[in-house]
């Protein structure tokens, strides 16, 4: 099967998050800015893909994976950016903690979803809603400098809400 054009778009996230890590690792005065321009530019992928297949028909479950595999580039890649960017005296250890269960209910997602054949986590509205979230919470730290509490406590909230959701959701159908 050939490449759609949807496929395209998804796959132009990874080296917008090869990007992301290589600036934020390589820091310097601009850094933030570029990491910050880059994230952007990868997170309209995100938008537009899914779009993009819905709208010329070409929607797939290899074009979920994809997306699956682009979304977990980019966050690792932003993970990166945050550890490089963000001083250390400004992460605390709420943040770390919630963020490490969030993680670890995803990765049991992920395993029964694979388990039941599928190579994509949901793309249900909830975990939209979750990425959505995430990506401001940690845009806006890359920005500051610094976790906003409000902002990161919102985002973490919606994600464990997405996250059990579809635990739920995966672990019942197995």
């Amino acid at each position: 099967m050939a490449l759609t054009s949807a496929d395209v778009v998804t796959l132009a996230r990874f080296p917008l998050a090869l990007g992301v890590a290589a600036a934020a690792l390589a820091g310097g005065a601009g850094a933030r800015g570029v990491v910050i321009g880059l994230a952007v530019a990868a997170a309209l992928t995100d938008l537009v893909d899914g779009w993009l297949a819905r709208r010329s028909g070409t929607a797939s479950a290899r074009g979920a994976a994809l997306d699956s595999w682009a979304d977990g580039a980019l966050a690792v890649a932003l993970l990166i950016a945050l550890v490089r960017l963000v001083p250390a005296s400004e992460w605390r250890a709420w943040i770390v903690l919630w963020v490490a269960i969030i993680v670890a209910i995803r990765a049991v997602v992920a395993v029964a979803a694979r388990l039941r054949g599928r190579l994509a986590i949901g793309h249900g509205v909830l975990n939209k809603a979750a990425g959505i979230a995430a990506f401001v919470a940690v845009v806006w730290a890359l920005a500051a400098g610094s976790f906003q509490p409000v902002v990161t406590g919102v985002a973490l909230a919606i994600a464990t809400v997405a996250a059990f959701a579809e635990g739920r959701s995966s672990l019942a159908s197995l």
